[in-house]
């Protein structure tokens, strides 16, 4: 049963927990699953319990890894994205409390498409070859980092030219056409969906 369930585990390579599924009862469950799995190229991870609780195994590796889809604490991430160079598309749903993005420092050369918080997309787009950009507000929190910060009127610094950019946004800032225009100069498409914490920002 064991070399059985193995020869499984080694065919599957899309992994996706969501909603009821990425509950704290099947938490464990989840780890042993992952443990087993070597070729995933699609990790699809959305718990629905209290992320900061979540922590991948130090051991988890995935060689073929190319997407990335996950809501656990930006600081238990880090060493994990260090060793998952490939990633190509990356969607990152959890808040980030703190005054500085924990991932600064991994450099994801292949990184095309990105979801994110306003604080964390210098951090994650430095020299990489992005082309579609999602900003995101998920709590009042997040507007701790100033979406103007990010829409500083100098370019977002790629290797290559973003073109696809959907932004959430509250309605206190200026101009805000012509600071994306400003960061995106060679942008072909735009959508703007107003923040529902826009309300709250004084």
């Amino acid at each position: 049963m064991a070399k059985h369930q193995s020869n499984i585990a080694q065919r599957i390579n899309i992994v996706e927990v969501l909603n009821k599924a990425g509950s704290l009862i099947s938490f464990n469950s989840i780890r042993a699953i992952l443990k087993r799995t070597k070729n995933i190229t699609t990790l699809c991870l959305q718990f629905s319990f209290e992320p900061d609780r979540c922590i991948l195994p130090l051991a988890l590796f995935f060689q073929n890894l190319t997407i990335l889809n996950i809501n656990i604490p930006h600081a238990t991430l880090t060493y994990f994205l260090l060793k998952h160079l490939e990633i190509q598309n990356l969607v990152l749903s959890s808040p980030c409390n703190l005054p500085t993005c924990p991932l600064t420092g991994c450099h994801l050369p292949h990184l095309k498409d990105l979801v994110c918080l306003p604080g964390c997309v210098h951090t994650l787009t430095s020299g990489s070859p992005l082309q579609w950009l999602g900003v995101l507000h998920n709590t009042i929190q997040d507007h701790s980092f100033q979406l103007i910060q990010l829409l500083n009127l100098t370019p977002i610094p790629l290797l290559c030219i973003l073109t696809t950019l959907h932004l959430d946004f509250d309605h206190t800032i200026m101009d805000l056409l012509t600071c994306i225009g400003a960061a995106a100069p060679g942008l072909c498409f735009l959508k703007l969906m107003e923040s529902p914490l826009s309300d709250m920002v004084s």
